[in-house]
């Protein structure tokens, strides 16, 4: 059992479902993922046993994965957004014999991708400043923030994941726009984006996309990933919320819209766009090849997606961050793990709110046209 996949269980769902979730959050022992010597989180558990080179005994049964010959301890060693929410969701664990501190997790990464919070510059020079994930693949920047709002917030290393997540989002956008567009027919339109795990045409592909270590671990900008031109839609859809509620400003609403309007109807079934598509290369374009389905982890984040941008424009719908940081387990990590930061305008959510010179209180709106609302209140603008 993968431990990222019972995380996700644990993430998703309707207000209806969450006294279930949170059976489910006591029950997670996640001591016995926690490597105390690295102080990093085993990343799967199997009852079987496989060989002395990817198998690791378990004192309570089992066995975790690794690989001896590549040296790899099997653990989450290197930043994702999988990395964040396992160490957030552990930190929280509703019974506290499973608990595992946040100081002793959420900075152990390895120091390629850690240490004094080294950015990463793409495009170099004057690019936007990143903190990267291993493989540079774009979903490992949006998972967690599909439940955790990192808005506004900077933790105990002065690090604002929010921010890094968008910059990682437009530093994919370039990518594509600017290495992979004459390459492939896939990324020829501006708003084909998004490099990001998803199914291939014989294989499932883990995708990887600058900036990123594993092409080159001493420096993360000079390596050449590896790309045969598939494209998952779900990717750009998915960081709709990190961009600008004007639709023709927001380059995740764009990708949509593309998909939509001008992409070849074998893209589209019945839950939206497939998984992935594939139009050739720049000198074969016969070649096209459509995903036969769908992965419900890719259509999950992309659903969530659409509907945290809704929620987030005004709308009178409640956002997945609403209900989910509510959670009192979850709101007590959140308030010892990050601090709110004001120095750019910050939007609050509440209707009351307190400041250190009192409390504001919003309990109605009068729009320009005189009509005045009681039933829901749009975003306050603090700067």
């Amino acid at each position: 059992m993968l431990t990222y996949d019972k995380m996700t269980a644990l993430s998703v769902g309707s207000q209806g479902q969450l006294d279930g979730m949170e059976e489910i959050y006591s029950t997670v022992q996640w001591n016995k993922f926690f490597n105390t010597t690295l102080n990093q989180f085993y990343m799967e558990w199997k009852p079987e046993y496989k060989d002395n080179n990817s198998s690791i005994p378990v004192p309570d049964g089992g066995y975790f994965t690794c690989n001896n010959s590549t040296k790899w301890n099997g653990t989450w060693d290197t930043y994702t957004d999988e990395t964040l929410l396992i160490c957030l969701l552990a930190a929280g664990a509703p019974n506290e014999s499973y608990r595992v501190p946040i100081n002793n997790s959420f900075y152990s990464f390895d120091s390629r991708s850690w240490e004094n919070c080294s950015y990463i510059t793409y495009p170099y020079p004057d690019g936007t400043k990143i903190i990267s994930s291993w493989t540079g693949s774009l979903f490992n920047y949006f998972f967690a923030h599909c439940w955790w709002d990192f808005r506004n917030k900077a933790d105990l290393k002065n690090v604002n994941w929010w921010n890094n997540s968008v910059n990682a989002a437009l530093a994919n956008k370039y990518y594509c726009n600017n290495e992979l567009k004459n390459k492939f027919q896939t990324f020829n339109d501006a708003n084909c984006w998004g490099v990001t795990a998803c199914s291939g045409n014989c294989s499932y592909l883990g995708k990887e996309a600058k900036p990123c270590w594993c092409c080159d671990a001493s420096c993360p900008i000079s390596g050449h990933p590896a790309d045969e031109g598939t494209l998952a839609p779900y990717g750009a859809i998915s960081c709709m919320p990190f961009f600008s509620s004007n639709k023709s400003e927001n380059p995740s609403f764009q990708s949509l819209k593309q998909y939509v309007e001008k992409s070849d109807k074998k893209l589209w079934n019945q839950y939206g766009p497939v998984d992935s598509f594939n139009l050739g290369t720049k000198s074969f374009c016969e070649d096209d090849w459509y995903a036969p389905g769908y992965f419900a982890i890719a259509v999950g984040p992309l659903m969530i997606g659409i509907h945290d941008y809704r929620a987030m424009k005004g709308s009178n719908i409640s956002s997945t961050y609403d209900w989910f940081m509510k959670n009192m387990h979850i709101k007590m990590v959140d308030d010892a793990t990050f601090e709110i930061r004001t120095g750019s305008p910050q939007i609050i959510h509440e209707q009351s709110f307190p400041t250190p010179n009192g409390t504001i209180n919003c309990t109605q709106f009068t729009d320009a046209n005189g009509k005045t609302y009681t039933d829901w209140i749009p975003e306050i603008r603090l700067e």
